[in-house]
Formats: structure tokens, C-alpha cells, sequence
């Protein structure tokens, strides 16, 4: 993991350890990602994606009137980040709907052709999202199971330009580059969590659905125009999900949660209840 993360993790786990205790709260969160019956949450999210893998496919091509295809193999998002706003309200103590909103950047989408590997460096583009989570079981000791589904997109992101295994980039080469991807995402899951004083350690595992999709067209400085476009799903679908929410003031909770196997995910929250 790079250092500047591990420093962000380290000063929030010292304010965990350090900070002031919990003052007593009325009705406690009825498990990870829920909020009380009647009440309302604003949260802020930066998750980290290093990466997600996806299936092999086809590749299509254009240009000067010819057209062609060939295998692209080893489809990959790697380094995305996303910063998010949610805003989650309890329609009842067993029932939470979560809406999101705000922006990926830093992406990298890597192919391999039968020309070597290639890597695009994605825009920056609005996200947004949709969920429901459920308290299916609890017990008096602390003891709980959750399930909940969530939707997430983004359309028409550009890209900022294509380099190859060989150093060559369509920014050396005067190429314009006319990208547009799209992604989308379902995901259902199951968590079982425990209540330890005011921190909620979560585990669980979870089923994604992913699809990704790419046109490229290219102006080249002779006056040629190339398009390309290939789409894909995801490979893994079964994933390992886990984390742990802290109380560190009435209302006010930070989160840690992390998914593998499905994808390299890492992410921090914030979030208060009012």
C-alpha cells in the first residue's frame, strides 16, 4: 500500500484509540451502513480501487473506410479513487435507503493486444449510486446479520491519453483522443457484525455484477480517424467484505471497509446522524 495511505490509516486509528469517549446514544445504529428509524445521515467517502479485473473480449477497429477485430485480454481498472456525498435516512429500524453522489479520478484501463499492453489514463467523471440495507437478525449481545444491495455509475468518461508497453503515447504522436467509458455495477451482500463497546467490526461476503464499456476514436495528424471499442464484465464476482465502524461522538461515526477477491478495494467514511 503506498506510504501516504498508511499514514491516513495510522492518524485514524490514533484518534480512534485516543479520542474522547461515546457519549450514550438513545437509538444505536442498527448495524453497518444503517441508521435509526426516523432519522437522517450525511456522510462523505474517498474509497480506494487498486484494482478490478474483468473477462477477456473482443476489440473492434475503424478506420479508412476497413474494419477489423481482435482478442483484448487482460481487461483491468486500476488506481480509480472516488470521493462521494451520501445522504441515508431509516424508513424503519430494520430498513435504511442511501443515495450518493460526486466524482472518480486517477483511474488507469489496461488491455492487452496482440501488439503488447496498453494503458489509458481516465478523466475525471460524476458518480452516483443507490442503496438499500436491511437488519435481518439481531441479538441481545451485540450479535447481528445485515443484507443490502447497492447500484453504482458513471457514463461517458474521457480519456486523457494511451501509452504503450513499448513507451510510445498518443500524446507524443499528436493523436487526439476521443474516449467515452462506461461502468456500472450491482453488488448484494451479507454481513454479520458485533457490537464491541462503540466500535462494529463487520464481515461478510458479497456478489458483484460489473460491466465496462470503451469507445475510443483517434485524430491522427494526417487526417485519419480510428475508433475502437470493446465491452466487458467482470470476473470475479464473489468477494470478502469487511471493516469496522466507530462511534467517536453522539451522531458523529467513522468507517473503514475493505472488499477483495472481487476487486482491491480500500475506503474511509465519515458520516453523522441527525
Amino acid at each position: 500500500m503506498r506510504p501516504k495511505y498508511l499514514m491516513i490509516l495510522g492518524s485514524l486509528l490514533l484518534m480512534l484509540c485516543a479520542g474522547p469517549a461515546l457519549a450514550g446514544q438513545d437509538q444505536p445504529a442498527p448495524g453497518p451502513g444503517m441508521v435509526p428509524a426516523g432519522k437522517w445521515q450525511m456522510g462523505v467517502s474517498g474509497t480506494w480501487q487498486a484494482a478490478e479485473r474483468f473477462q477477456d473480449t473482443v476489440e473492434f477497429s475503424s478506420e479508412d473506410g476497413s474494419s477489423g477485430s481482435e482478442a483484448s485480454q487482460s481487461v483491468k481498472l486500476r488506481d480509480d479513487r472516488m470521493y462521494l456525498a451520501s445522504l441515508s435516512y431509516g424508513l424503519h429500524r430494520r430498513l435504511t435507503l442511501t443515495a450518493r453522489a460526486g466524482m472518480a479520478e486517477g483511474g488507469t484501463l489496461a488491455e492487452t493486444l496482440s501488439n503488447g499492453q496498453w494503458e489509458a489514463k481516465l478523466k475525471p467523471v460524476f458518480v452516483w449510486g443507490l442503496g438499500a440495507r436491511g437488519l435481518l437478525w439481531e441479538n441481545p449481545s451485540g450479535l447481528g446479520l445485515t443484507a443490502g444491495v447497492s447500484y453504482l455509475r458513471y457514463d461517458d468518461r474521457g480519456i486523457d491519453s494511451w501509452h504503450a508497453t513499448d513507451g510510445w503515447t498518443t500524446d507524443q504522436g499528436n493523436v487526439s483522443v476521443d474516449g467515452q467509458v462506461d461502468y456500472w455495477r450491482l453488488e448484494a451482500n451479507a454481513l454479520a457484525h458485533w457490537r464491541l463497546g462503540r466500535f462494529l467490526p463487520f464481515l461478510g461476503l458479497g456478489y458483484a455484477y460489473s460491466e465496462l464499456k470503451d469507445q475510443d476514436t483517434w485524430h491522427r495528424p494526417s487526417g485519419i480517424v480510428s475508433t475502437y471499442d470493446f465491452s466487458t464484465k467482470n470476473q470475479d464476482r464473489w468477494g470478502l467484505l469487511g471493516g469496522v465502524q466507530a462511534e467517536l461522538w453522539r451522531g458523529l461515526s467513522l468507517g473503514l471497509n475493505f472488499a477483495y477477491f472481487n476487486r482491491e478495494e480500500l475506503g474511509l467514511s465519515l458520516n453523522w446522524d441527525f
